[in-house]
């Protein structure tokens, strides 16, 4: 995706808009003082009409970043130098939109960062570096591999990350602490064989950040409660149904199978669940299950209990404020925010 691409896709003047602004506050082409090129040429080098030149340009006179002088032309104004841009590197495959967390975080970051008068650029590729930001936001749990290739000298502010990085700001949802929750939720509810699904991130030998934090939570959640810590009951799975539906099926294969599953998505606790119908646990209790989301359904499922639900809008406002700290002062020493999940039982289905 272009650097300047948006999630959803601008008309012609905006985007020229986008564009032009970029190129403004880089202070490269045309910097502070300096004459802008004439409507005529401009739509000549970028193949648009006048008209959507001139509807771009005027908004950009709104915003204060170049001003009309008749007769002498349009020049670019003292303010583009203060002013700049912040990335916003979205650093998973997948379409934002399926990600409601992330795109909440997108969207109170833009907010904030409009009223200082701010820009903000969305990516998803971690290789684009056609701008010189500000600053830049990395958000998904990718551990810090996903820093390499970004502007060593802007500040840098990770969200959801998996874990910090030394000398970077960074918001991290406690997954070990949303886990722990999660196991002692199970118990009050009965279960004393309680097993973990996590997840695969691109191999079978790799395990997301995030699906280990959570393993740990479930690990140190048995301890305290001295239950059972049985290795077989920790499995892994891909975050899709069919996957975590054959991997339980093993489970409810084991001569003492677990009567609770704490999933690392939703995806898959609808795929453990599908696997338990018509399959009752030896000697236990009705299977259920408590799985990690972005929030809560309205209606569920027989046997999803709960889900483990991450402060997204606390997370989005905890990352904004960073970022404008870190724009006001960027040698400050990193600040690290941790922000923990909350179990929320579910709706029983209509």
């Amino acid at each position: 995706m272009d650097s300047s691409s948006k999630i959803v896709r601008d008309p012609v003047y905006k985007q020229f808009k986008a564009v032009i602004k970029d190129i403004l506050l880089k202070q490269v082409r045309w910097p502070a003082g300096s004459q802008l090129a004439t409507e005529r040429v401009l739509s000549e080098e970028f193949k648009l009409s006048r008209v959507t030149i001139s509807k771009a340009l005027s908004e950009l006179e709104a915003e204060g970043l170049i001003e009309k002088r008749p007769p002498g032309g349009t020049f670019v104004t003292e303010k583009v130098k203060s002013r700049g841009l912040v990335k916003f590197l979205f650093y998973l495959n997948d379409p934002l939109s399926i990600f409601p967390g992330y795109a909440l975080v997108l969207s109170v970051l833009e907010s904030r960062l409009a009223a200082k008068g701010i820009g903000l650029i969305f990516t998803s590729s971690i290789q684009d570096d056609m701008t010189q930001p500000r600053a830049i936001v990395v958000v998904g749990p990718v551990g810090a591999e996903a820093l390499n290739g970004t502007a060593m000298h802007s500040p840098r502010v990770t969200v959801d990350f998996g874990s910090f990085v030394d000398g970077v700001d960074g918001v991290e949802i406690d997954n070990v602490a949303g886990a722990q929750k999660a196991v002692e939720f199970l118990y009050e509810k009965g279960h004393r064989r309680i097993g973990y699904l996590g997840c695969f991130r691109k191999t079978e030998q790799d395990e997301w950040p995030n699906s280990k934090l959570r393993r740990d939570g479930y690990l140190a959640a048995l301890r305290k409660l001295k239950l059972e810590v049985n290795p077989d009951y920790q499995c892994l799975s891909w975050a899709e149904p069919i996957s975590s539906k054959l991997v339980t099926q093993r489970l409810f294969e084991l001569s003492s199978p677990p009567t609770a599953l704490l999933c690392f998505s939703e995806k898959q606790a609808l795929g453990a669940l599908e696997a338990s119908r018509g399959m009752t646990p030896k000697r236990g209790r009705t299977f259920e299950t408590i799985c990690f989301a972005d929030q809560p359904r309205e209606n569920t499922v027989k046997g999803l209990v709960a889900f483990c639900v991450a402060p997204w809008r606390k997370v989005a406002e905890a990352a904004a404020d960073l970022v404008l700290q870190r724009l006001e002062k960027p040698n400050a020493t990193p600040i690290h925010k941790v922000l923990s999940s909350e179990v929320i039982a579910a709706i029983d289905p209509v």
